[in-house]
């Protein structure tokens, strides 16, 4: 039997902080004034219909609230990129829209003055923070929400810019330290580690996770294994995907699939326990009881709907080592 704190050691003692790992941690946007350069679709289609070159400077904007466990939910947000230095007179239309809040826009010269955003060396029509590392956006990248009740870290391939109540991190093996992030042993540890606020959340800030004590892994078998199973967690959590079985929602299916990866984390920190007590799973996991998804999304559905299938099964192994789990191994799951 494991106690809290004897959980929390192993993980110190085997995990590698984030911040020593080969990554990049950003924070979103600061613009100072969100309601002026957050736009919707009709603005951005308005702004490019006048002005072609003001597509140049438009990015697709993903909000806090909109970042979810394993998927995001796109709300056709849209962000004016206004950096430090742009040269405002080369899009005429971006301008004048930004003009009619000029006031509002402004950097104070005190902290007293009435109107205007924070003071600082910025013009009136660039966003307030510098953000000179905004290329970041562009790469494939983890992406989380600062405050919540658990964790609630994402994928995101398609370049969305972020508001400041978000964090991104870039870098190699993004999909495998996912599967660690989202865990639940994880979200033990991140809650051993960090104090809660109102309403029993948590701060996901960049000073905490780049603390979090993850397993270095090289063996690109075990890394495959973690891929597959986030490939199926990131399609079955997204609510514009196909069903996967025709009696239990997606999001159901996947808490299944959730608690394989549960188990896999587990057994990077714990593997000579779950050895000993046979609840080891990975040797389980391959491309027969999960295999990769495929570019044609409506094929995946019935490959994801097959290997469901599968799991469910009594003599499934890795269905069996769950439910012993929760027996002879109740302290660290």
């Amino acid at each position: 039997h494991f106690c809290d704190f004897e959980i929390t050691k192993v993980i110190d003692e085997i995990g590698i902080p984030l911040k020593s790992w080969d990554l990049q941690f950003f924070r979103g946007v600061t613009t100072g004034l969100n309601e002026v350069f957050h736009i919707n679709t009709e603005v951005k289609q308005r702004l490019i219909n006048e002005d072609s070159k003001s597509a140049e400077i438009i990015f697709p904007l993903l909000r806090g609230k909109d970042i979810k466990r394993y998927k995001y939910d796109y709300q056709d947000k849209y962000i004016i990129f206004t950096k430090h230095g742009t040269k405002i007179d080369e899009y005429p239309a971006i301008k004048n829209y930004l003009f009619q809040f000029k006031e509002e826009l402004n950097p104070k010269v005190s902290s007293n003055d009435q109107n205007g955003r924070k003071p600082g060396r910025y013009q009136w029509y660039e966003i307030q923070d510098n953000t000179a590392y905004f290329k970041e956006f562009e790469k494939e990248k983890i992406i989380w929400i600062e405050i919540s009740d658990r964790a609630n870290y994402c994928i995101d391939k398609h370049n969305h810019f972020l508001t400041n109540s978000a964090y991104f991190i870039t870098g190699t093996n993004l999909y495998f330290l996912l599967g660690v992030l989202n865990s639940r042993l994880m979200d033990f540890y991140f809650n051993q580690k960090t104090a809660q606020i109102a309403g029993g959340r948590k701060r996901y800030t960049k000073q905490y996770v780049e603390l979090l004590p993850i397993p270095q892994i090289t063996d690109k078998e075990i890394l495959k294994k973690f891929e597959a199973l986030i490939s199926y967690m990131s399609y079955l959590n997204d609510i514009n995907q196909l069903p996967v079985n025709q009696y239990t929602d997606n999001v159901k299916i996947s808490m299944i699939f959730e608690d394989t990866l549960n188990m896999m984390v587990n057994e990077l920190y714990f593997e000579e326990h779950m050895t000993k007590e046979e609840i080891d799973v990975l040797k389980f996991v391959n491309n027969e009881t999960f295999p990769p998804l495929v570019k044609e999304d409506h094929l995946n559905a019935q490959i994801i709907g097959d290997a469901y299938k599968r799991l469910e099964e009594q003599d499934n192994p890795i269905r069996n080592r769950i439910i012993l789990s929760n027996i002879r191994s109740k302290d660290i799951i």
